[in-house]
C-alpha cells in the first residue's frame, strides 16, 4: 500500500512511533497506526513538534508535507547556490525541474532574496568587475551571458555605467560598427543597419548615435 492510498484508508490517525533516521540524524520517520507514513526534516518536526499518541487528521498531514516540500526545496536552492552565485531565473528553472510548484519556488525566492542569498544585482556586479579585471571576453558576450541569466537591461546598464566608463563603451562600439561599415559596403541602408546591430549588442542608444556621429562624419 503505497502512502496516498494509506492516507486515504483512514480519517483520521494515531501517531504510534517517531525515530530518528539512521541513514540521516536530521530526519526523523513518522509512523501513524502502526505503518511508516513519511519521513520530515527536523525543521518540520520543530515547526509541527507531532508526538506519540498524538491523533492527526488529513488538513494537519497536508500543512505538514507541504511546509516539508518547501523546507526541501529551500535545501536545494542552497545546494545549487552553494557550488557557485547564481541569477533568480537560474535558481527559479533548476527548481522547476525538480518538480516544484510556482508557488513553492516564489516563495522560496522571495526568502532568498530578502536574506540577501539570491541578489541579480550582486551577481551582476561580480561578473562585471571579473571582466573589467580579467578581460576574458568582450563586453557584447558578457551582455549577452547576463541577459540569457535573466539580468534585466536597467540592471545591466547600471552596473556597466558604473564599472566600464562611456569612453571605453564608445571606443568598442565604434570598432564593431566600423568593421559592421566595411562589411555592408555598398548596401543600401547602412546607418539604420549598424544602427540595429549595436542595438542589439547591448549598447546605450546614446552610445550608438555618438558611434554612428562619428562613422557617418564624412
Amino acid at each position: 500500500m503505497d502512502l496516498e492510498e494509506f492516507l486515504h484508508s483512514f480519517d483520521q490517525f494515531t501517531i504510534t512511533d517517531i525515530e530518528v533516521q539512521k541513514k540521516d540524524n536530521n530526519r526523523i520517520s513518522v509512523f501513524l497506526n502502526h505503518h511508516f507514513a513519511f519521513g520530515l526534516s527536523i525543521e518540520t518536526y520543530e515547526k509541527y513538534p507531532l508526538k506519540v499518541n498524538e491523533t492527526i487528521n488529513h488538513e494537519m498531514i497536508d500543512d505538514l508535507l507541504l511546509f516539508e516540500k518547501e523546507v526541501q526545496a529551500g535545501t536545494n536552492a542552497l545546494k545549487f547556490l552553494g557550488i557557485k552565485a547564481r541569477t533568480e531565473l537560474e535558481v527559479r528553472k533548476k527548481l522547476k525541474t525538480l518538480q516544484y510548484g510556482s508557488d513553492i519556488i516564489d516563495k522560496i525566492i522571495e526568502n532568498l532574496k530578502s536574506k540577501k542569498i539570491l541578489d541579480d544585482l550582486d551577481f551582476t556586479e561580480m561578473m562585471v568587475r571579473d571582466f573589467v579585471k580579467f578581460k576574458k571576453e568582450g563586453v557584447f558576450k558578457l551582455i549577452r551571458n547576463l541577459k540569457q541569466k535573466g539580468i534585466s537591461a536597467e540592471i545591466i546598464e547600471e552596473v556597466l555605467e558604473k564599472y566600464i566608463s562611456p569612453e571605453e563603451q564608445l571606443e568598442k562600439a565604434l570598432y564593431l560598427g566600423q568593421k559592421k561599415y566595411d562589411f555592408l559596403g555598398e548596401k543600401e541602408n547602412k546607418k539604420e543597419k549598424i544602427y540595429r546591430f549595436l542595438m542589439q549588442k547591448g549598447f546605450k542608444k546614446s552610445i550608438v548615435i555618438e558611434a554612428l556621429g562619428k562613422i557617418f562624419k564624412g
